[in-house]
């Protein structure tokens, strides 16, 4: 007899340790007895062999299936099998739900049995709108697996979203089987993450307030603000990779290490006001904020510097003016008590010169009137610093001020071998006292004439900025040293050996009472004197 089944290597077995109930005989006969024959056939030890082994196989194959059962109930991700419907042409008209693991079930709230055997699209009809189903039938058909991100919607046109899935499906025979992961709540974190990245990168960016970040680790600059660079001059790409040590930014060394100490320390810095040096070696004044926070994992110093160098600057003028108002109101409460006896000691001192008595003296009673005339003078500026003087205001032009000084200021300048430059732009009129301009304009020309050497010049400018008539005078002199700069404008205060300390002090004085502003601005080419008027 000839039997032709294929038996595994290994599963051979002796016929008499096997018992073959009649049973087993008859169950094997109906499902396998087209290839034994008659039933005498199946008595015989070969037979009985060959039973025992597909008993075997199908043993193992049931544990196989129990297995897979098991993996694919317990996996997190879920699955299903489908088969496809087809028409008369061989067209794909839907799919049939064969199997789906508890995962599916889960996701789509329903169970297993409420599932298989219906349809794909009774069951999923939204995914036939987001164009699922079409790329279900091209896996069917080609053989194609297919690997996507999909978000379905169930309203598209309100872009209501109804799950977001990372989806995987390959062929089974005409079918597909489909693995799927609801990455909905993973997609919505990831785009408040974003949305929250957005608020903060528009936050951090267009701040007005100077904004950095930087790597603790080394301080170097991972990011930086627009405000960042419009008052420190350093754009994002200067910047990057770099440390404030490298862009020069600490002009006092004790500031910046007190800083890295604080930060390294406690994590944290508040309200610590430092100075930074802008690119173009100007000293800003900031109150500097900062804190450690965690970014992409690794360990990052957010600072924040408030520019308040306006301010401070606001400080020191406001005091400045305090102390000229002061002065003003001593000068003006003694000044008639001083001036009169002055009045009566230089008439005498003049009639007595004019004695015969006293020619031998005369030199000594003009020196003396000289000296009571500069003693006048000086009560006269005094006066001037008084912030309550009255100023008598009307539309001038500050152009017309400046040509009528010109020839006078020229012809002073020519005989200490100097030049005058005069650059005259177009401005409004402003309401100003006319005596009190020429002399501020006097006293700022004064000052840089004696600031420079023989063959320098001194430039003479007016512009608009922002609406605001601006007049500008720049010397080309050595500059002003830190510590002088700090008392300019002090009553008195002089480097000069002949000065008084009062010229820049009533400068001051009258540009306040006219609404205008004084800022300096000196290097080593030079100091250049700006008087910002306000808009009228």
């Amino acid at each position: 007899m000839s039997v032709k089944l294929s038996i595994p290597v290994g599963l051979r077995r002796k016929a008499s340790d096997t018992y073959i109930n009649r049973l087993e005989i008859c169950d094997y006969k109906n499902k396998y007895g087209s290839q034994f024959g008659n039933e005498e056939n199946l008595k015989t030890p070969e037979c009985a062999m060959l039973l025992t082994q597909l008993r075997n196989l199908e043993e193992r194959i049931q544990k196989n299936d129990e297995r897979f059962q098991t993996f694919v109930d317990s996996m997190l991700d879920c699955f299903a099998v489908y088969s496809a419907v087809r028409d008369k042409s061989g067209k794909i008209t839907d799919f049939l739900l064969e199997y789906v693991n508890d995962a599916a079930c889960h996701n789509f709230k329903m169970t297993r049995e409420e599932q298989i055997g219906r349809s794909f699209l009774e069951l999923r009809p939204l995914y036939k709108e987001a164009g699922i189903f079409n790329e279900f039938c091209l896996v069917a058909n080609r053989g194609v697996p297919l690997v996507r991100e999909k978000m379905i919607y169930e309203d598209p046109v309100k872009k209501i979203i109804y799950g977001m899935y990372d989806i995987r499906a390959v062929k089974l025979d005409d079918g597909i089987a489909v693995t799927w992961r609801d990455i909905t709540e993973y997609k919505k974190t990831e785009e408040a993450l974003r949305h929250s990245e957005e608020r903060f990168y528009k936050i951090f960016h267009t701040s007005s307030i100077i904004q950095t970040l930087r790597r603790l680790e080394d301080f170097k600059y991972i990011d930086v603000n627009l405000t960042f660079e419009r008052i420190l001059g350093y754009s994002l790409e200067e910047s990057l990779g770099r440390s404030c040590m490298d862009l020069n930014l600490w002009p006092e060394v004790e500031d910046r290490q007190k800083y890295i100490r604080e930060i390294k320390r406690h994590g944290i810095v508040r309200n610590m006001e430092v100075k930074l040096r802008a690119k173009s070696g100007e000293i800003r004044i900031g109150l500097l904020s900062a804190d450690v926070i965690a970014l992409g994992g690794e360990q990052c110093v957010l600072t924040n510097s408030i520019d308040i160098t306006e301010k401070k600057q606001m400080e020191i003028e406001m005091a400045r003016l305090e102390r000229f108002n002061l002065v003003g109101e001593m000068a003006a409460g003694i000044a008639h008590e001083i001036r009169n006896p002055m009045t009566s000691v230089r008439g005498f001192l003049q009639y007595l010169s004019g004695k015969k008595d006293c020619v031998q003296y005369k030199e000594y009673y003009d020196l003396m009137i000289v000296e009571l005339d500069r003693a006048n003078a000086i009560i006269s500026e005094f006066l001037s610093i008084a912030r309550s003087r009255a100023v008598e205001l009307k539309s001038h032009n500050l152009n017309d001020i400046i040509e009528s000084l010109f020839p006078l200021i020229q012809a002073d300048a020519m005989v200490s071998d100097k030049e005058i430059k005069l650059e005259l732009g177009e401005i409004i009129n402003l309401n100003l006292d006319e005596k009190e301009i020429r002399q501020l304009i006097l006293n700022l020309f004064r000052n840089g004439m004696e600031a420079m050497q023989p063959g320098k010049h001194l430039t003479i400018k007016t512009y608009m900025d922002n609406g605001k008539v601006l007049l500008s005078v720049q010397d080309q002199g050595a500059g002003i040293e830190p510590e002088v700069l700090k008392k300019l404008g002090t009553p008195f205060f002089t480097t000069k050996e002949k000065g008084t300390g009062l010229g820049l002090a009533v400068c001051y004085s009258i540009a306040a009472r006219h609404n205008a502003t004084i800022k300096v601005k000196t290097g080593s080419e030079g100091t250049t004197f700006f008087v910002r008027f306000a808009k009228q």
